[in-house]
């Protein structure tokens, strides 16, 4: 999954341009999780801020991916009532790197698996 990720044209570039976007100015609104001063100063293992790239062997930056693994419910029947509580639970990973625009659009989501 994150190899096909990384196949598709601009991925890279669009994750770099949005993780290197400045920060809002202090007690300014905070639009995303890459905005917030915790983020911004967690440290990665080299003890550097793990949000700035850092040059990687070959010169050129490393690419920071941050996930997310999250579930939802949903009826397997679809909206049909049935007498008995059926829920499967879907289990999914997303690319928090993404612009929000980008970061829930199905081609960049990984099922991870269906719970019965």
């Amino acid at each position: 999954w994150i190899g096909r990720l990384l196949a598709i044209p601009s991925f890279e570039d669009i994750i770099s341009e949005h993780q290197q976007r400045s920060a809002p100015a202090d007690g300014g609104p905070e639009k995303d999780f890459v905005d917030s001063a915790a983020f911004r100063e967690f440290k990665g293992p080299d003890g550097q801020p793990f949000a700035i790239p850092q040059k990687g062997p070959g010169g050129s930056p490393d690419l920071r991916l941050v996930m997310s693994l999250g579930f939802d419910g949903f009826n397997p029947f679809s909206q049909r009532e049935t007498h008995a509580i059926v829920q499967s639970t879907a289990l999914y990973m997303v690319v928090l790197s993404l612009p929000e625009h980008l970061r829930y659009r199905q081609e960049y989501m990984f099922l991870v698996t269906i719970i019965p």
